[in-house]
């Protein structure tokens, strides 16, 4: 195994402490004082050592005795990502095959609903052809409506033609009796004037007749 020396500050630039030089500030000895993370240090002169400070219960790495191990979480935490990633993979696959299952039932739901438009271009079109038909048909029942006034303007006139009529026709009824009777007075007259003979009296009555 490789050995490192201590990382010390050369011309102000990070380096591995020189072969020769020592951390100890003079031959009589000095005071090591451990840094951030680190725990121990003390008198030069005597045996001392330094330690990496660890927080208590630490997961990972660290050191049992003089040596250094590690607690078994990783390991624990490794497993257990496996177990969850192999669960991941095959939720994955069910996943995908409803995914599959999803796009298949989108492309039948997309031609449907394309043959939805298709039957509703017709429809819009069977509704306008309607549309002009009813038009039509207004105006034609428009039209009607007009005849049908003239008409009964028509037949209105001809019942006021027929009511004078009628009064004519009854006041005919009433004239023909009397001048029926004012003929047969004549002619009575006529036959019984001294001025005629029997016979032309005859014959002017079967004239007249």
């Amino acid at each position: 195994m490789a050995q490192r020396r201590p990382l010390v500050l050369v011309s102000g630039s990070p380096s591995e402490l020189p072969q020769g030089d020592s951390i100890i500030s003079s031959a009589e000895g000095g005071t090591l004082i451990a840094g951030s993370g680190v725990v121990g240090g003390g008198d030069t002169l005597n045996e001392i050592r330094v330690d990496i400070a660890l927080a208590a219960a630490a997961s990972g790495l660290l050191f049992a005795g003089s040596k250094l191990t590690n607690d078994g979480v990783a390991l624990s935490d490794a497993t257990a990502a496996l177990a969850s990633g192999n669960a991941a993979l095959a939720n994955t696959a069910v996943a995908l095959a409803s995914g599959n299952a999803g796009l298949a039932d989108a492309v039948i739901a997309l031609a449907s609903g394309e043959a939805a438009v298709v039957d509703a271009v017709i429809a819009q079109a069977s509704g306008n052809a309607a549309v002009v038909n009813a038009n039509t048909g207004l105006a034609s029942g428009l039209a009607s409506i007009v005849v049908a006034a003239n008409a009964l303007a028509s037949g209105n006139a001809g019942l006021a033609i027929a009511v004078t009529a009628l009064a004519s026709g009854n006041a005919a009824l009433v004239d023909a009796p009397i001048a029926l009777a004012s003929g047969n007075a004549a002619l009575a007259a006529i036959a019984g004037a001294p001025c005629l003979s029997a016979g032309e009296a005859t014959g002017l009555i079967i004239a007249l007749s």
